[in-house]
């Protein structure tokens, strides 16, 4: 997996790791091989470089020079009719300026296509535009730089399934359309060209006696009994998934919302009762009518000039509204695993759950995704029966966007409490007044979100996860901290960096303690670099949480919880850890399918995870303990080559490892980590 060789030879003075390394055993480590320093002289009059090695015992050798930049650009593209694929020949480039023209300009005759542009009368010869440019000499603009580390991924062409066959029909249905359906009926057909069986994978359902529900297209089909009437009907476990009357309802517009129509009325008439001037109890009016429409509310009345509720430090309830829900989540001393985007999936959970999480939150979904009734994001908030305490994260700009969403989720879904996302760094949330921009200003618009979900939130408990503010060296969470507690929040979570940071240097820890500090007695949670159970021992005795979330940590080991709970640290084997993969592969084609689309969306999931995954150091290798979740792990051989190939950078190892547990990649397949902290370095587009 890794081509590196070890140095044995070096002294125990020379063993030296720099800054920010983790301290690896010094016989599990790997070394470059050495080469000697070359040192460039001056070109000579030919045009040509030489190379002087520093050792003058050995004989000066000639070496080639790399190409520059500018010789790398210069590549000619050759079609190749069998693959359809272009792939690019460097051919030997020119070390002048005048060359690189010369051959441009030989390429552009060549192309069979030549471009045509239209003459512009300001630049033909002879003008005054026209002369200048032939005097300046013909220079290429310089293309714009495209900013942004996700701009130039190749995520890959679309995986192109092997059939075209009504999937009610392939999963042993009666198709409701009958001859009008487009898709084809004729299975013979499709069991000769469906793709082979994975080895060594077993179906997930029939093997806990129900019946598959896909059949024909399952991966596991050879596993089937041949007597599948003795088989129990498919039932899902999974629980939270949203009617289909409700759904239609939410994409009509046409679904009803008595708590918060209720609550936006009591405002109204509370704002006109503070003394508004007849100019803003006209707005008012207009906006009450707009919100309170009976078929549902407007996607736009939550803007500017939308009643306010009183800047006063005591929360807006109307009268006929519950003033204080009764909060039936114990929220102390509890671990949490915090809601993480893409990789927090029910699988994963799963997981944490069978290392003795106590609570467990879903991924972030968006508000006005969730109101538009979208079948994706109502997936997220799907929890396991083993997930006996689920949250929900919610992430909107607009009070009466979050109250209505609050209301639905409180009576389509099953959760236990919901959570404001208020500390989302990512530009594009963060740019719609949503996730970390709901921390600006004096806190009016997250006052008015807060107030609004509270009143509607009357059965679940409301959690609001902050970072410590906009800026790196203006935090604002303590202000925040001291509203919220009044506004009547459930549980505050602060995530110990700011919007700037992201993930960059280590989690403030003193700050979340002195915000602790401020909450009491509402139950606080502490966020940030959790990775061993000395930490969160300490976070809980000296930085006075009253629990602890962790989200990285989680995802480089998920038996951190168990550790916490056992204080010890577990050395785990690489079998064991490929044990963990095989759970996750197996809730994940319970959960996604084991049909081909399943089994590809499973290991998507999974190579997403092992770009977390491969940052774990085993125990056995450290030199001290415990592993700090900011230290780059260096380069080191495990004790067995399947530890080895999990400690990879490189994401075609983390293919190798989805392949054994869910069989070769499609020929179009190709895999781009989706996640980049900013903490170190992770690896480069492989796949």
């Amino acid at each position: 997996a890794i081509h590196w060789k070890t140095n044995p030879n070096m002294a125990d003075s020379e063993y030296k790791l720099p800054p920010g390394v983790a301290p690896i055993k010094r016989e599990f480590l790997l070394f470059k091989t050495p080469k000697p320093s070359v040192v460039k002289t001056e070109p000579t009059s030919e045009g040509e470089q030489r190379d002087k090695v520093e050792n003058p015992s050995e004989p000066q050798v000639k070496k080639e020079v790399e190409p520059t930049p500018m010789q790398k650009e210069v590549q000619v593209k050759v079609e190749n009719s069998s693959e359809q694929q272009v792939k690019k020949e460097v051919e030997p480039a020119p070390t002048r300026m005048e060359d690189v023209q010369k051959v441009k300009v030989e390429q552009e005759n060549q192309s069979e296509t030549p471009k045509v542009e239209e003459e512009n009368p300001g630049e033909r010869p002879g003008t005054k535009r026209g002369a200048q440019e032939e005097s300046a000499g013909q220079h290429e603009p310089k293309a714009k730089r495209k900013r942004g580390q996700n701009k130039r991924k190749d995520r890959g062409r679309p995986i192109k399934y092997s059939h075209n066959v009504c999937r009610v029909v392939i999963s042993g249905g009666t198709c409701d359309k009958g001859e009008t359906c487009k898709f084809s009926h004729d299975v013979e057909k499709y069991m000769k060209e469906r793709p082979p069986d994975i080895p060594g994978l077993v179906c997930p359902f029939t093997s806990r006696g129900m019946k598959c529900r896909f059949l024909y297209s399952c991966r596991a089909r050879g596993t089937h009994p041949e007597d599948m009437s003795s088989l129990k009907p498919y039932t899902s476990e999974e629980i939270g998934f949203l009617k289909p009357d409700i759904q239609r309802e939410l994409r009509k517009n046409k679904h009803s919302f008595p708590k918060s129509k209720k609550y936006f009325e009591e405002v109204a008439k509370q704002e006109k009762g503070q003394g508004m001037d007849d100019s803003k109890a006209e707005i008012v009016d207009v906006q009450t009518e707009t919100i309170h429409k009976e078929e549902g509310l407007s996607k736009t009345t939550d803007s500017e000039t939308s009643p306010k509720p009183s800047e006063t430090s005591q929360p807006i309830y109307g009268s006929s509204l519950e003033k204080q829900s009764k909060c039936k989540v114990d929220f102390r001393n509890k671990l949490i695993l915090a809601p993480l985007t893409t990789v927090g999936n029910l699988p994963f959970r799963r997981v944490c759950k069978n290392f003795g999480v106590d609570i467990t939150c879903g991924e972030m979904a968006m508000a006005d995704k969730l109101l538009q009734g979208s079948s994706a994001e109502w997936s997220l908030l799907r929890r396991h029966p083993s997930e006996d305490i689920f949250g929900v994260q919610i992430c909107g700009n607009k009070a009466d966007q979050l109250a209505r969403c609050c209301e639905v989720i409180q009576s389509e879904a099953t959760v236990d409490y919901i959570d404001l996302n208020c500390g989302c760094p990512i530009d594009l949330v963060y740019k719609h007044g949503s996730g970390s921009a709901l921390m600006r200003g004096t806190g009016t618009r997250l006052q008015r979100a807060v107030q609004a979900m509270r009143a509607v939130t009357t059965d679940v408990a409301l959690s609001v996860k902050l970072r410590t503010g906009i800026k790196e060296n203006h935090p604002t969470a303590m202000k925040l901290v001291k509203k919220l507690k009044i506004w009547g929040v459930d549980l505050l979570t602060l995530h110990g960096r700011s919007k700037e940071a992201r993930y960059t240097k280590l989690a403030n820890w003193d700050y979340i303690a002195e915000c602790a500090r401020e909450a009491d007695p509402v139950p606080f949670a502490g966020n940030g670099d959790v990775l061993s159970y000395e930490q969160a021992l300490d976070d809980l005795k000296e930085k006075k949480v009253t629990s602890i979330m962790i989200g990285r940590g989680a995802l480089i080991k998920p038996w951190v919880f168990k550790e916490i709970k056992e204080k010890r640290h577990y050395d785990i084997s690489s079998n064991e850890r490929m044990e963990i993969l095989r759970d996750y592969t197996r809730f994940g084609l319970e959960h996604w399918g084991s049909d081909e689309e399943g089994v590809e969306k499973t290991r998507r999931f999974l190579l997403e995870w092992c770009s977390f995954l491969h940052r774990y150091i085993p125990v056995g290798l450290l030199e001290r303990l415990p592993q700090r979740i900011n230290e780059r792990p260096p380069q080191y051989i495990g004790r067995n080559d399947l530890e080895t190939l999990m400690a990879s950078t490189y994401s075609g190892d983390w293919v190798k490892l989805s392949e054994m547990l869910l069989g070769p990649v499609p020929k179009s397949f190709v895999f781009v980590p989706k996640h980049k902290s900013n903490s170190y370095d992770v690896a480069e587009a492989q796949g």
